[in-house]
């Protein structure tokens, strides 16, 4: 469940407690690198449901105790509290960690949410360690601790181990490289609104799909795009004469198809553009019988 003003005053929520989340609300808007780093967790749930083949909502900045990221899974609510400080442990600042998940806890009970989970992210993975060794009883069966990590370099969140891993699931095995995940990344970032508002990844993919179509991006197959034209219904004539060229290898994996002939490899086109039925239509009509004439046959940019 998805905590908003309206939600909270149906179930009695006193004035001063709304107020008080409200207060905890403009202090996370207020920016720094603490609201940079949560940012980056909440696109990461999103590049890792989009990975999976999961359509799931992501919000940040939610009406309630644990606000950081809020992810809305199938199974139940995910509520995420993201620490870069090694500082900040349960028992810090008069326990105010732990009170706030405990308050979260309630607030759960309160309104019958279950199944859900408390999470509790640090990017220092000592911090990790002292934070899961020392999870209060109250919320044990119900919070974890997951480490999610700085960039190395700071400005470069791409090359975070999670977000690299997931990006790579949604690139084809040729562009599964630092500058393509680098491209996909900042496609996800730019479709998020400053301030945030609650996107699903489906929506965030389809996004990226239309705004940036050179990114070439594998599509989750809940949400695969029909092929561009009649080349669906060419292809099967097309493949039978490019299988007769023994050194080629077609790969038409998340519908980008690429090549590879020996030392010679690439990206030809997304099976859902034009370009992609000019290729098919070219080899159908010059039949090429060698990887040089392949080569020919290639559209322009390939």
């Amino acid at each position: 469940m998805k905590f908003d003003k309206q939600t909270l005053k149906c179930r009695n929520t006193s004035k001063a407690v709304i107020e008080k989340l409200e207060s905890r609300q403009r202090g996370g808007n207020s920016g720094g690198l603490g609201y940079e780093y949560q940012k980056r967790f909440a696109l990461w749930r999103l590049i890792e449901s989009a990975s999976q083949n999961l359509d799931v909502p992501v919000d940040m900045e939610t009406l309630c105790w644990v606000d950081d990221v809020y992810t809305e899974y199938s199974d139940g609510p995910e509520y995420t509290q993201c620490k870069i400080s090694p500082s900040d442990t349960w028992t810090s600042r008069k326990h105010k960690l732990k009170k706030e998940f405990v308050a979260q806890k309630k607030l759960l009970e309160k309104f019958g949410v279950t199944p859900y989970k408390l999470l509790l992210v640090a990017a220092d993975i000592a911090h990790v360690a002292k934070l899961s060794a020392e999870i209060p009883g109250s919320v044990g069966s119900v919070s974890s601790v997951q480490h999610f990590p700085h960039p190395d370099p700071l400005h470069h969140p791409w090359k975070i181990p999670q977000i690299a891993a997931g990006l790579n699931k949604l690139l084809p095995p040729l562009k599964r490289d630092s500058n393509s995940r680098e491209q996909l990344y900042k496609a996800f970032s730019s479709e998020t609104f400053t301030p945030w508002q609650v996107i699903s990844s489906f929506d965030l993919i389809n996004a990226i799909e239309h705004n940036s179509p050179t990114i070439l991006l594998v599509m989750p197959s809940k949400i695969v795009k029909p092929w561009y034209g009649k080349s669906r219904e060419k292809w099967d004539i097309a493949e039978k004469i490019l299988r007769n060229i023994k050194e080629l290898e077609i790969d038409l994996s998340g519908e980008i198809c690429c090549f590879r002939a020996g030392h010679l490899s690439g990206v030809i086109a997304k099976c859902r553009s034009r370009k992609f039925e000019y290729f098919v239509d070219s080899v159908i009509s010059k039949k090429p019988l060698t990887v040089a004439e392949f080569m020919e046959v290639l559209p322009y940019d390939s």
